[in-house]
């Protein structure tokens, strides 16, 4: 990831160049806010995601022969400790048993504390997990 600095923008490239997070900062802002922005959309929700994929991954191959084909997408609202405040369902095109797998992976998966910025308080995210015909 390469830190582009440009006046008062601070850019967040990611590998393929594209901008992950840009945002402004002022001369008291500290170098924790910086990074909290710049990961915010991009680095802390792709590590989150890949601790919960374990974790769903190691559920559905353990139960391959009773799942079927399906999508289920969640939001989770977390607080500054990386708990989860709350957890819904936002649509799914899945069995019961791949819904409750995947909530059960996300409720298992040690979760680090989100990078917030000064006075934020939460973070939502929204993961998708999508089972395929093999």
């Amino acid at each position: 990831m390469d830190w582009i600095h440009n006046c008062n923008l601070v850019e967040c490239r990611g590998s393929d160049a594209a901008p992950i997070a840009r945002a402004f900062i002022t001369r008291d802002s500290n170098v924790y806010e910086r990074r909290a922005v710049a990961l915010r959309d991009g680095e802390y929700k792709k590590q989150l995601y890949d601790r919960v994929y374990t974790q769903w991954f190691a559920r559905v191959k353990a139960h391959d022969a009773e799942l079927r084909v399906g999508t289920v997408r969640v939001r989770l609202t977390l607080i500054d400790t990386g708990k989860i405040r709350d957890l819904r369902l936002l649509s799914t095109g899945a069995s019961g048993r791949l819904k409750r797998l995947t909530l059960d992976a996300i409720n298992h998966t040690d979760i680090a504390p989100p990078p917030l910025l000064k006075g934020q308080r939460d973070i939502d995210v929204d993961l998708t997990f999508r089972l395929l015909e093999h």
